[in-house]
């Protein structure tokens, strides 16, 4: 099923245990960029971040969720995924 399609990525411990330290749950929104640059025009919705950490690389695991209604997106394709909390942003490459 590719649409809606789910989008992986990990990101290190630390960066969750910051987020963590926030008393006010901030707003997290995922846009993805191809390889050419072009942002992807539908936004997605964070919905799994996994309970544990890989202790060989340090990182857990997120997933959004992305409506995908013209199958742009398919698996294994490699795009980036630029992640809004609030006001500040991050980008982190994922395949």
């Amino acid at each position: 099923m590719l649409d809606p399609i789910h989008v992986y990525w990990t990101v290190g411990e630390q960066i969750l245990l910051d987020a963590r330290r926030v008393t006010e749950i901030p707003k997290v929104t995922a846009t993805l960029r191809f390889q050419s640059g072009r942002i992807y025009e539908h936004t997605g919705a964070l919905n799994f971040l996994d309970n544990r950490v890989d202790p060989t690389t340090g990182t857990q695991e997120l997933r959004a969720q992305f409506p995908n209604p013209d199958k742009l997106l398919l698996p294994g394709q490699y795009v980036k995924v630029v992640v809004t909390v609030g006001e500040e942003q991050s980008a982190l490459l994922i395949p």
